[in-house]
């Protein structure tokens, strides 16, 4: 597991009740140290910390992660917390590693209730593996067990208050499930403090923003976007969005012509949204890659400029990071 500046991971000898010699098993411990400013920042509640100090202070952070220290021991050293949890059995840990790569196998291949289940065993066996609690998280929005990935995603960012991408998830939750534009903004927003030269992140909030009938801010985060990427298929296609709705129509040709010419479609999600419902599940695989530039052209003269809400087969890896208008 690749750690965080904030996480520490040493070899520990964790000894049986009786604590003779033949009971000492290896173990492997984790620490998980983060600012309660960072927490109060990405949990929503845990802002009624700023009034606590002392033991009162120390409760209220347990209350605030709740079963994401449990087994744990919590400390609490000025602004400082750290959780460590038991140490985990060597054998468990390299198992819990294996059935981690297993499971992203099953998701790829579009066995999510397989995947799941293996996730949840990675978590029994290594409570630590946040990186795979993420993963689970997942797989239950695209199981449509949205309320379940929330709590996961909670878990991870309670141990992890700096996780971008969880962060970015549940701000998609909010706005494509909930409709809370206000709630999804903030996650996004949160995310942008933590990873501003996050191209997705910032293709969310412009997202948002257009949403939000913002569309001289939605540009101006597109442009930004871009600026950190310049072949980033969402914001070319979110900025084409905005310059359509503003009666720009050249721009917005000219928008895509740049996406369709020398933006990465090749990225999770583009084809999705770049294509007309025709060529998403209609089109052939062999057609020329001048035919399936031309026709999203032809199509947005004689149609709405707006993203196709079909499903198709899209394996696991083009969907998990689908972020923006065009994943909707």
């Amino acid at each position: 597991m690749s750690l965080s500046p904030r996480q520490t991971r040493t070899g520990h000898i964790a000894k049986g009740a009786t604590k003779k010699i033949e009971d000492v098993t290896l173990g492997i411990s984790m620490n998980f140290s983060f600012s309660i400013t960072d927490l109060k920042k990405s949990i929503p509640g845990a802002e009624a910390l700023a009034s606590l100090s002392g033991e009162e202070l120390l409760a209220g952070v347990r209350r605030v992660l709740g079963d994401a220290a449990k087994d744990s021991v919590v400390t609490v050293d000025g602004d400082i917390v750290t959780v460590t949890p038991n140490p985990v059995a060597v054998a468990n840990s390299a198992e819990a590693a294996r059935l981690s790569e297993r499971a992203a196998a099953r998701a790829r291949k579009g066995e999510l209730d397989k995947a799941a289940g293996i996730y949840r065993r990675v978590l029994e066996l290594d409570p630590t593996r946040h990186d795979s609690r993420r993963e689970l998280a997942m797989v239950l929005v695209e199981m449509g067990k949205a309320a379940e990935a929330v709590d996961v995603l909670l878990d991870v960012l309670k141990v992890n208050p700096l996780d971008h991408q969880a962060l970015i998830i549940l701000g998609n939750h909010y706005a494509r499930e909930k409709r809370d534009l206000v709630t999804a903004t903030r996650f996004f927003e949160r995310a942008a403090e933590v990873a501003p030269d996050d191209p997705v992140v910032q293709n969310s909030i412009a997202a948002m923003l257009f949403e939000q009938k913002k569309p001289d801010e939605a540009l101006a985060r597109f442009n930004r976007v871009l600026e950190l990427n310049p072949r980033f298929a969402h914001a070319l296609y979110g900025k084409s969005m905005v310059l359509m709705t503003e009666g720009r129509f050249a721009d917005a040709i000219a928008c895509l012509d740049q996406l369709f010419h020398d933006g990465d479609l090749a990225m999770p999600g583009s084809s999705r949204c770049l294509a007309p419902p025709a060529t998403i599940t209609g089109s052939s695989p062999t057609s020329s890659p001048t035919t399936r530039r031309a026709r999203p052209l032809r199509w947005l003269k004689t149609s709405r400029l707006r993203p196709s809400r079909s499903r198709d087969s899209r394996s696991w890896s083009r969907r998990r990071n689908s972020m923006g208008p065009c994943a909707r």
